[in-house]
């Protein structure tokens, strides 16, 4: 997905195999790719409740019941149908597209015409609250998060005595991993942020920006087996193995 320029205007133009061999529109794209981050981070804080409960269970203490589970992904489910019909009820029909670029930015109307596809969303005072409860939602839950993880690591040091070493390396090993996908899946949702706040506040250079934050999205992967590599010894050793054949 690529950004046509998000001042005056915010819009996108897609590539790839599914908008040009399926004919996909950038605004399902868009869901799509929305929907695929929200699942991501959902999946990710159901694992450190599972691990949490374990090591809880471990030690007789108070832990999350397990029908918590089912309640996360409804609200997953919930979230994403909601979410998508909000978003649709601000799209604009093609011919209001049209007349937004004529009368905001003439001078770029031919190069809306050499592209296959773009999709353009009106910067009104709906999308502004809508980013903005983004962010709290985003805050709120990311809080939460936050103390689970440093229960489960109290609960691990509580434990270090009193089980084998090596189910509390495993125990431990299992937390390390599920905190490096965290942090690399929110530096690689850093850049959507900081799209989200250039489009709230008008930020005057958006293009460069968008153009800055999808280098720094492209980069999720390879930050992702770096830090791998660096604070996960499994990974390390499956390396390892697998390339002195």
């Amino acid at each position: 997905m690529q950004p046509v320029p998000l001042y005056p205007l915010v819009a996108v133009y897609t590539v790839g195999v599914l908008s040009d061999w399926f004919g996909i529109p950038p605004v399902a794209l868009s869901y799509i790719v929305c929907d695929l981050i929200a699942v991501q981070f959902t999946f990710l804080a159901v694992s450190f409740i599972k691990k949490h409960r374990t090591v809880a269970s471990l030690s007789n203490s108070l832990a999350f019941p397990k029908h918590s589970d089912i309640v996360i992904l409804v609200a997953l489910v919930l979230g994403v149908v909601l979410g998508d019909s909000y978003v649709l009820s601000m799209r604009l029909s093609r011919e209001d597209q049209w007349k937004l670029v004529n009368e905001l930015v003439p001078h770029y109307v031919d190069g809306f015409r050499s592209l296959p596809n773009f999709e353009i969303f009106p910067k009104t005072s709906q999308m502004n609250y809508s980013l903005y409860i983004l962010l709290a939602f985003a805050i709120s839950v990311l809080t939460p998060m936050i103390f689970v993880v440093l229960d489960t690591f109290r609960k691990l040091h509580q434990l270090k005595q009193k089980i084998a070493k090596v189910n509390y390396q495993r125990h431990a090993e299992g937390v390390i991993c599920l905190i490096v996908q965290v942090g690399t899946a929110g530096l690689s949702i850093a850049p959507i942020i900081r799209l989200g706040i250039s489009i709230i506040f008008d930020h005057p250079d958006a293009q460069k920006v968008s153009e800055f934050c999808l280098a720094w999205f492209s980069t999720h992967s390879s930050f992702n087996m770096i830090a791998l590599l660096m604070f996960f010894p499994p990974y390390k050793m499956f390396i390892k193995k697998h390339t002195k054949g």
